[in-house]
């Protein structure tokens, strides 16, 4: 039914929820949102591989200064019957580096193994 009084209202009434874009407003008429929560920045693996030549040891990497570990995971060839098993895998206390620690059953040599380290700035 049309408006006698405010013809605009019959336009308003043919606006569909998120039908609107940017450039149907004039510069200044959209306000700005709230500022979004800190995130991470900074993405960044960084990896180290070693050959441990005992049969329990461990491989860590560690990220740059100013860089947080937020995830890793060690790599490794290995057997069925020797292994290398692995004991540990996770962060460092202070979330400096990820680190793994493992061993065999026969005492041999564990490598090459691979430790990867997924680092971020967290704001």
């Amino acid at each position: 039914m049309p408006s006698e009084d405010c013809p605009e209202l019959d336009s308003l009434r043919q606006v569909v929820d998120g039908s609107l874009l940017t450039a149907d407003f004039k510069p200044g008429q959209i306000p700005q949102g709230p500022k979004g929560d800190p995130g991470v920045s900074g993405y960044e693996v960084v990896t180290h591989t070693a050959t441990l030549n005992i049969n329990e040891g461990g491989l860590a990497v560690s990220c740059p200064t100013g860089k947080r570990v937020l995830g890793g995971v060690g790599h490794q060839e290995w057997s069925i019957s020797a292994g290398p098993y692995v004991e540990e895998n996770g962060p460092t206390p202070g979330d400096a580096a990820w680190a793994e620690a493992l061993a065999t059953l026969d005492g041999t040599a564990i490598g090459p193994v691979t430790a990867y380290a997924i680092c971020g700035t967290v704001s």
